[in-house]
C-alpha cells in the first residue's frame, strides 16, 4: 500500500477541446469523412446495379439444354432471315437469266453482198459456163436448172433490184441473231433453250433473246427451221427463195459470228440476285420453337435468342424503369447488409475510407 500523492485522473471533459471553432471544425471533419465514404457505397451500389441489369433480362437458354416445358413465341410476332431459302430464290433468279452473247454480223454480211453479185453475175452471162470461175468455185452448188431460174428471177433491172431487195430482207433476222459456232458456249450453258445476243457496232443495239432454233447451226440450214422461213419469205417467189437458201445453207451455218461475253453475263445475274429480296419466316405468338424435353439445337436457339431481343426490344419505357429500380433495391439491400457486418465486426476497417474504396 502506497502513501504517495495520489494523481489526479483527467476527466473526459477536459480532453475535449474547450474552443467552439475546433468542436465545429472536427465535427465537419467527420461529416464529411462520412459523407465520402456514403458516396463510394453509393457509387459502388450504381455501378453494380448497371452491371446486373446489363441490356435487360438476361438469356437462359444454351444449346442441348433440354427444357421441362414447350418453349413458345411469347411477343406478338417477329420474323427471320431464311438464310437456304433466299439462296435458292437468288439461285433461281440468276438461273432465269440466259448467257449474253454478242454478234458481230461481218461475216453474214459477206456471204449477202457475194450472194447478190452472182446475182449481178448471172443476169448477165449467157450460160453458167460464162461466169467467173471463182464464182463457181465459191457457187459450187449453183446447177444449170439453177442459173436459168436465177437468170430468168434477173433478166431486167427491175427484177434484178427486187431480188437484190429481197436478199437484204432474207439476211436481216440472221444478221440481227446471229449464229453460233461451235464450244462457243461453257458446258454449263450449253443446254440453254434461248441466249440475250446484242449486235456491236457504232450504235450497239440493245439485248433481245432469241430460240435455239434461230441460232443453232445444225437448226439454220433446214428447210423447215424458221430461219428458212423467214428467208423465203422475204422473195416474192417462194421458189426463187427457196433455191437461194439452198445455196447459202450452209455457207450460212458455218459462218458463226457470236462470242460468249462472260463479264455481262456475270453482272447481269448478280443483278438479279441482288433484285430478290430476303425470304423472312414468320412466327407468331404461341408458335411452338422448342418441344419439351428435347434438346435446344443451334438453329433452334437463334430463334430463341431473336425471339428473346424482339421482346427486349419491345419492352415499355415504365418496364424498363419498374425492372431497373428492382434491381437497384436488391443491390442496396446487399450492400446494406454487408455495411452492417462490416460497421459492427470491423469497426477498423468501416473507418478506413482507402480500404472501403479497395473494397
Amino acid at each position: 500500500m502506497s502513501f504517495g500523492k495520489r494523481r489526479p485522473r483527467t476527466t473526459r471533459a477536459q480532453l475535449r477541446p474547450t474552443h467552439p471553432i475546433d468542436i465545429n471544425q472536427g465535427r465537419l471533419a467527420r461529416q464529411r469523412a462520412r459523407l465520402v465514404r456514403l458516396g463510394v457505397v453509393a457509387a459502388a451500389v450504381v455501378l453494380t446495379a448497371v452491371i446486373v441489369h446489363g441490356s435487360g433480362p438476361p438469356f437462359t437458354y444454351r444449346l442441348g439444354q433440354r427444357p421441362n416445358r414447350d418453349l413458345l413465341v411469347n411477343v406478338e410476332v417477329f420474323q427471320r432471315v431464311d438464310p437456304a431459302k433466299t439462296a435458292s430464290e437468288k439461285q433461281a433468279a440468276a438461273n432465269r437469266v440466259a448467257p449474253i452473247l454478242v454478234n458481230d454480223p461481218a461475216p453474214i454480211r459477206e456471204l449477202a453482198e457475194g450472194l447478190a453479185d452472182l446475182i449481178d453475175a448471172i443476169a448477165q452471162a449467157p450460160s453458167r459456163e460464162n461466169l467467173p470461175e471463182n464464182l463457181l468455185l465459191e457457187w459450187d452448188l449453183l446447177d444449170q436448172d439453177g442459173f436459168e431460174e436465177l437468170r430468168t428471177a434477173s433478166d431486167t433491172p427491175e427484177r434484178r433490184d427486187e431480188l437484190h431487195r429481197g436478199i437484204t430482207r432474207a439476211f436481216e433476222p440472221v444478221i440481227r441473231n446471229g449464229v453460233l459456232g461451235p464450244d462457243v458456249l461453257p458446258r454449263a450453258e450449253d443446254g440453254r433453250l434461248s441466249l440475250q445476243v446484242r449486235t456491236v457496232g457504232p450504235r450497239p443495239a440493245p439485248l433481245h433473246p432469241v430460240s435455239r432454233d434461230d441460232f443453232l447451226p445444225e437448226r439454220i440450214k433446214k428447210a423447215d427451221s424458221q430461219v428458212a422461213k423467214q428467208f423465203l419469205a422475204a422473195f416474192t417467189s417462194s421458189q426463187v427463195g427457196a433455191r437461194l437458201f439452198r445455196l447459202t445453207a450452209d455457207k450460212l451455218a458455218g459462218a458463226a459470228t457470236l462470242t460468249y461475253d462472260e463479264p455481262a453475263t456475270v453482272r447481269a445475274r448478280e443483278a438479279a440476285r441482288d433484285k430478290i429480296h430476303e425470304v423472312l419466316d414468320t412466327y407468331r405468338k404461341g408458335d411452338v420453337l422448342v418441344l419439351q424435353d428435347q434438346p435446344i439445337l443451334e438453329n433452334q436457339l437463334a430463334l430463341l435468342r431473336l425471339e428473346h431481343e424482339t421482346a427486349a426490344a419491345h419492352l415499355t419505357l415504365a418496364a424498363r424503369l419498374r425492372r431497373a429500380s428492382s434491381v437497384v433495391v436488391l443491390v442496396a439491400a446487399l450492400f446494406a447488409l454487408i455495411a452492417y457486418y462490416v460497421f459492427r465486426h470491423e469497426p477498423k476497417l468501416a473507418g478506413d475510407l482507402r480500404r472501403i474504396v479497395v473494397l
